[in-house]
């Protein structure tokens, strides 16, 4: 019964026997104008060239 701490689910779980961590973003997604961060996994347009970076994204 719900609320009843004795009750029972049977649950799957899947195991991964075998992960690496990885970018889904990579400098070759980046547009000439951005610069990539690996630390963060992403594209980012310099501070000063934001304004054409966002430009060539489509954003302004």
């Amino acid at each position: 019964m719900p609320g009843d701490s004795n009750f029972l689910h049977r649950v799957k779980v899947t195991e991964h026997l075998k992960c690496e961590c990885q970018c889904k973003e990579t400098s070759s997604d980046c547009t000439p104008a951005q610069k990539y961060h690996p630390h963060i996994c992403k594209c980012l347009c310099p501070e000063e060239t934001k304004k054409h970076c966002e430009k060539w994204k489509g954003l302004v």
